[in-house]
């Protein structure tokens, strides 16, 4: 009997040790973010602007994003246009509509993005996309490799 009580006190102090442990999606997590913080990428869980939270169930979403660099020369010249493009099945949704040309440039790259993307912010300061944090880090990469065209976008437009 002395046996069972012992085993049994064992069982509940390792218990909460078990719990503590990251699940496979946790994990998963760690390894997309910690790519793209190798990738000068930072992530933030963001608020999804108005106009796009009528579009999911949850106004918030992780933002994979890219700050543009500190040019004290360029940050005093013309500033960077703003795009914001919702990415849905059936298409595209503007905000901030930019001239045609731009338009299907910004397309182009939208439609390459990764499965889970679901938003591409082009601001000031950073240019982000948001996703629901679905794949491999080769889905990062495809990310970083699409913010930094925009970003090229961007400047040309200057």
């Amino acid at each position: 009997m002395a046996y069972i009580v012992i085993i049994l006190v064992i069982i509940m102090a390792i218990s909460p040790v078990i719990w503590m442990r990251p699940s496979p999606r946790q994990k998963q997590l760690v390894r997309l973010r910690e790519h793209a913080a190798k990738m000068h990428m930072q992530v933030s869980i963001r608020t999804l602007p108005p106009r796009l939270q009528r579009r999911h169930d949850n106004p918030t979403m992780t933002c994979y994003l890219t700050n543009h660099p500190r040019n004290k020369q360029a940050d005093t010249d013309k500033p960077r246009p703003l795009w914001y493009v919702s990415v849905v099945d059936a298409g595209f949704e503007w905000i901030g509509k930019p001239d045609l040309m731009i338009q299907e440039a910004l397309q182009r790259l939208c439609a390459t993005l990764p499965k889970g993307c679901c938003y591409l912010e082009a601001e000031q300061g950073f240019v982000g996309v948001y996703w629901l944090e679905q794949g491999t880090e080769e889905r990062v990469d495809k990310i970083a490799s699409i913010i930094s065209e925009v970003m090229k976008l961007q400047n040309e437009q200057r």
